[in-house]
């Protein structure tokens, strides 16, 4: 799933909202298992 930085309290706090979120969950597990943040550009 891809997150946008708009939608993360920290970032909208930082007032810096760009850039995107890649989250891995497993869902047989119920566990979030990496979160890899990018500032610009296609590097997820």
């Amino acid at each position: 799933m891809l997150l946008p930085l708009d939608a993360v309290p920290r970032a909208l706090a930082a007032r810096d909202v760009r850039g995107m979120i890649k989250l891995v969950a497993d869902k047989t597990i119920d566990r979030l298992l990496r979160g890899i943040g990018a500032k610009e550009g296609p590097a997820l």
